[in-house]
């Protein structure tokens, strides 16, 4: 009996000892993987973190980058309308150039044809007195602008052309085949005569 509670007070406090252990060894292994779990997710933050601020540092180079690139577009395109503008106006220029080379074409015209009727003109003198003779040469007279209403003498070797109103030939005189050398006629405003060679008028009324 003596022997049996020896027993048991000997195997109590190893039995305790053993089952401490165990539990000591089942704790600290749990609490190891613990450890070693969140050690483990802790540097996995650490590097997603770390990648999170490396693409954020790209995305901010990025963003300068991009804006960049818009002031360079906002400049190309300031530069572009300006160049339209300045097309649109050479075209205005160029169309305005034209219109006036056109111009000045048709005014050279006109110069020229009213130097040729005053070089006709410088033969005669508009405020003759009525009654007086006047040499004519090659070229044409108006009336009243020329010549004034009423009837006239034609004198000398030319040819003498009437036209009316409708600008048709109403007379047609080669006074070097008439023996008196002259011709008489009328003409009247709005018509003309048409002179070649010379010839020598002279109002009669």
């Amino acid at each position: 009996m003596r022997n049996g509670k020896s027993f048991y007070i000997t195997m109590i406090p190893i039995i305790v000892s053993v089952v401490i252990g165990v539990l000591l060894l089942v704790f600290h292994n749990s609490i190891g993987t613990s450890s070693k779990a969140a050690l483990m997710v802790a540097g996995e933050k650490n590097d997603m973190n770390s990648q999170i601020s490396e693409l954020n540092s790209q995305i901010d180079d990025l963003n300068i980058e991009i804006a960049g690139y818009n002031q360079i577009i906002n400049a190309n395109s300031t530069l572009i309308n300006e160049v339209t503008s300045l097309n649109s106006e050479l075209d205005s220029y160029n169309a305005d150039l034209e219109n006036a080379r056109q111009r000045n074409s048709e005014l050279n015209s006109q110069l020229t044809e009213k130097q040729e009727y005053l070089d006709n003109l410088s033969s005669i003198g508009t405020d003759s007195a009525e009654g007086e003779a006047r040499e004519l040469k090659d070229g044409e007279y108006k009336c009243p602008a020329d010549l004034k209403s009423g009837r006239y003498r034609a004198e000398g070797e030319g040819t003498i052309y009437v036209y009316n109103i409708a600008n048709s030939l109403t007379v047609r005189e080669n006074l070097s085949t008439i023996d008196s050398h002259s011709y008489e006629f009328e003409i009247s405003s709005g018509e003309k005569i048409k002179i070649e060679g010379e010839v020598s008028i002279t109002p009669l009324s």
